[in-house]
């Protein structure tokens, strides 16, 4: 895990004046120290320059970057981010094909890889990754992204040169001018929290390549282009029974577990108690067992006092279960707001809920007992069927299936397994399912779109819900679709908690890495029906039969759900004044979009009956902030 940086002008010559540039490079490494403590390096040719900070986790003696190699009279130097799992056994493919190999790093591997197949190199991995590879011979800049965007890839254009960057901030570092604010997407985040469901960013001007992208800019052509090499929707069509999906999807599950666990340094897990994270944590000490023999595994859990948002009680039994040592963290709200400026800096972008303090303090507690690589339950939910509305999903297959009696049955054991708990009336999901089963998606999106631009009580201005996004985001979740509901899931949902979860653990110089993201698990639970994953209520039902034997019994018949969250709501209770002064001081920021009275009249009637998840509150108070960190033009 790393940070890179760079730069590429077709009409400036960089050797020239070689000293200037090296401390424009130096300066860009300077600001993502955080992400690559251990090591630097910088490349300068005639038409690019390359900057690269390494956090060392294989090969710890070798494989600093910018990596150089030659492969015949062909140069190409390299600038990654990332880890590509299964890079052992790429190097003996390509070991069989004459390639030889000087470090036992992974960026070794992936250069050759580039040289021996090109863009289509993407093809052949398995990891995480961003990054950037200069091709002299061809004079190519060839940038990708790994196929879901967990590590990340900024660029920018408008200015000298066009640059690259793991964060934005290094952008910010070389651009002249005061960085403005992108006003779509600043209102969509404000409406709705989302994020990364786009190329553009929350700056004008700074751009990202999204998740299964790849950019090539041409000397040639004298542009970029951007394109999309990988695209769930495209991934090969399999059907397999019950039975062969739950042999399938556990094999490929312990198998993405394995090979994350290959590290050079110490390896850890982030434990909330929840069925993902703990199955995480289950099946890494099964395979540290039977590999290495009886060794430490470090789980780090976010607990509270509430017993309302506490799960001890779940992370204490697979504590019992595998013998994990235990570090428990109780994040605070006043710590929270003396450390807001700090993590929006390691952010670059507002964060939507305070949930993500409760993963900040994770990861700090995992930089104080030095784990460098942590594993994290990310993705699990896209594509498992984990959040609530996949049971609208399963409901509306059913009602259209004319399958009236299981309907029947679903969602009265739903009610009583899941949705009961969660406040929910059982007569909403029958509302829900009858309108999903009668009209066509695109006419229950305008009369969803009349209702929200309808509802009186916003603390900003109505017309906000037409200027945003985020109507054109829910559109894509169609519950008609089960497919469709899980690839926006997939290219949409998980794309902010994949921002956040980068951003936290780099700022303790830590790596994440998600097993539930393994392109193989994600295309079989795509083309996996609806059905197997959820049954009598029960969600996930494919990952607790498949990990039946390796789950203590109290998670595996696990059926409410938190995760990573905090106890928001309260807070807001327990604060009032705290939270009150926060809004005041947030809407003189925001003044071109938020009118004070409105505001704070909005929260006099809500702040004491706010519910579980909502966070309309936090997102003008951290975007507030962000205005202020970055010196944001508004």
């Amino acid at each position: 895990m790393c940070g890179i940086a760079g730069f590429y002008n077709p009409y400036v010559d960089y050797t020239k004046e070689k000293p200037k540039w090296i401390n424009v490079l130096e300066k860009m490494n300077r600001s993502l120290k955080h992400r690559g403590p251990d090591d630097e390096g910088i490349y300068i040719s005639s038409m690019c320059g390359l900057a690269h900070v390494r956090l060392e986790i294989i090969d710890l003696m070798t494989g600093n970057q910018p990596m150089v190699k030659k492969h015949g009279d062909r140069e190409c130097a390299i600038i990654f981010n990332g880890e590509i799992y299964n890079y052992i056994e790429i190097r003996e493919e390509l070991k069989g094909l004459g390639y030889t190999f000087q470090t036992e790093t992974d960026t070794e591997v992936l250069l050759a890889a580039y040289d021996k197949w090109g863009t289509k190199c993407e093809t052949y991995l398995n990891g995480m990754w961003a990054f950037c590879i200069w091709d002299q011979e061809k004079e190519i800049l060839f940038c990708s992204r790994d196929r879901f965007g967990i590590k990340p890839f900024y660029f920018v254009d408008d200015i000298e040169h066009f640059a690259i960057a793991s964060e934005i901030k290094q952008l910010l570092e070389i651009k002249k001018s005061q960085p403005e604010v992108n006003r779509e997407h600043f209102i969509t985040f404000l409406v709705s929290g989302s994020l990364d469901y786009s190329n553009e960013t929350m700056y004008k001007g700074i751009q990202q390549l999204k998740g299964g992208q790849h950019m090539i800019f041409s000397l040639i052509e004298k542009t970029y282009k951007i394109e999309t090499y990988y695209d769930l929707k495209n991934s090969k069509q399999c059907h397999y029974n019950e039975h062969e999906s739950i042999k399938r999807f556990r094999n490929i599950f312990f198998d993405s577990v394995r090979l994350r666990l290959r590290a050079d340094v110490r390896v850890g897990s982030c434990l909330s108690g929840g069925l993902d994270s703990s199955s995480i944590v289950c099946v890494a000490n099964k395979l540290l067992n039977k590999e290495q023999g009886k060794i430490e595994q470090h789980v780090i859990s976010s607990c509270f006092e509430n017993k309302e948002y506490d799960e001890q009680e779940y992370v204490d039994a697979v504590v019992k279960d595998t013998q994990a040592i235990i570090h428990k963290v109780f994040p605070d709200m006043n710590q929270l707001l003396e450390k807001l400026d700090q993590i929006i800096w390691y952010m670059d972008e507002p964060f939507a809920s305070t949930s993500i303090f409760a993963q900040w303090n994770v990861f700090e507690e995992a930089s104080k007992q030095n784990i460098k690589v942590m594993l994290d339950g990310q993705g699990a939910d896209e594509h498992l069927g984990g959040y609530t509305p996949f049971y609208n999903v399963l409901f509306t297959k059913y009602a259209r299936k004319l399958k009236w009696k299981t309907l029947q049955k679903e969602i009265r054991e739903s009610y009583s397994k899941r949705r009961k708990g969660e406040n929910e009336g059982i007569g909403l999901p029958i509302i829900k399912t009858i309108v999903n089963a009668c009209f066509p998606h695109s006419i229950r999106m305008v009369f969803s779109d009349i209702y929200h631009y309808f509802r009186s009580d916003t603390p900003y201005p109505q017309r906000y819900w037409l200027e945003s996004k985020y109507r054109k985001i829910r559109h894509m979740y169609n519950e008609k679709d089960e497919k469709k509901y899980i690839y926006a899931s997939i290219s949409m949902g998980v794309s902010n908690l994949l921002h956040y979860e980068d951003r936290n653990s780099m700022a303790y110089s830590i790596e994440s890495r998600v097993p539930f993201l393994d392109y193989r698990l994600v295309e079989l639970m795509y083309h996996t029906p609806i059905e197997y994953k959820i049954q009598n209520g029960i969600t996930k039902k494919i990952l607790r039969e498949g990990l039946k034997d390796v789950l203590p019994s109290l998670i595996y018949n696990r059926y409410s759900k938190l995760g990573f969250v905090t106890p928001e709501n309260i807070w807001y209770k327990e604060n009032f004044d705290i939270i009150k002064k926060e809004l005041e001081q947030a809407c003189d920021i925001l003044s071109n979009y938020l009118v004070k009275e409105k505001v704070l009249s909005w929260f006099y009637r809500n702040y004491s009956k706010v519910e579980k998840g909502d966070s309309t509150a936090w997102r003008i108070i951290c975007a507030a902030h962000w205005v202020k960190v970055f010196h944001v033009q508004v």
